[in-house]
């Protein structure tokens, strides 16, 4: 639904937790769920650390743009192509239904996203 809020929750395979990634030119990616065709969307256009993530109509604009950042360890930071923060679960929630949104780039692990191949 649009501007549903991202949230994790533990892996079950299904498409509701499969995206699709779109290069939109040179290194900006955007992010397509596979089950509602909705985009991941810094909400608002926001700037500000701590706004959290959305999902909504897949349009391709600067605001659903991420760039991928390899970390070194097999993962990646997502960094905001509005406001260059990192995307993470924030709070370094471990539990299901743990927001995402945007913070100053600090290098924890809840900042750090894998790539997989379903």
């Amino acid at each position: 639904m649009h501007g549903t809020m991202l949230q994790q929750f533990m892996n079950t395979y299904s498409t509701a937790q499969q995206w699709t990634a779109n290069n939109v030119g040179g290194n900006n990616w955007t992010f397509v769920n596979v089950a509602g065709g909705l985009a991941i969307d810094d909400y608002g256009w926001s700037t500000t650390p701590g706004s959290q993530i959305d999902e909504w109509d897949n349009w391709g604009g600067q605001v659903q743009q991420w760039q991928p950042v390899a970390v070194g360890d097999g993962t990646y930071k997502l960094l905001s192509a509005v406001s260059n923060l990192p995307m993470e679960v924030q709070g370094a929630n471990i539990a299901n239904g743990g927001t995402i949104g945007q913070w100053y780039d600090n290098g924890n692990a809840c900042q750090h996203w894998i790539f997989q191949t379903p």
